[in-house]
């Protein structure tokens, strides 16, 4: 049976990371040729996104599901608007 993997990349925000690994979960229950890995992202304004993954992190996943906590940044003061401090969030995790 052929395998797939799935790779989903939430905004660094609570209501996104959550619903991200969730769809990740129902994916790989669903599906047993899914694999799901969620690259997180650790935004330095919103601290209740590393505990929510700490936690989960602690918890069982499934079997076909990772996560990987991608390094923190830089923190970013230049951007003035949400928009541009995502665009900046998202172009220093670029790995080059």
């Amino acid at each position: 049976m052929k395998k797939a993997e799935v790779v989903l990349i939430p905004l660094p925000a609570m209501g996104h990371i959550v619903a991200v690994m969730e769809i990740a979960k129902l994916l790989v229950r669903r599906d047993d040729r899914l694999y799901t890995t969620v690259l997180v992202m650790h935004p330095t304004l919103d601290p209740s996104t590393t505990r929510y993954n700490e936690l989960h992190a602690a918890s069982t996943l499934p079997d076909r599901m990772r996560v990987i906590n991608l390094p923190r940044v830089e923190s970013i003061t230049s951007a003035t608007k949400v928009s541009n401090w995502i665009a900046y969030l998202i172009e220093g995790h670029k790995p080059f």
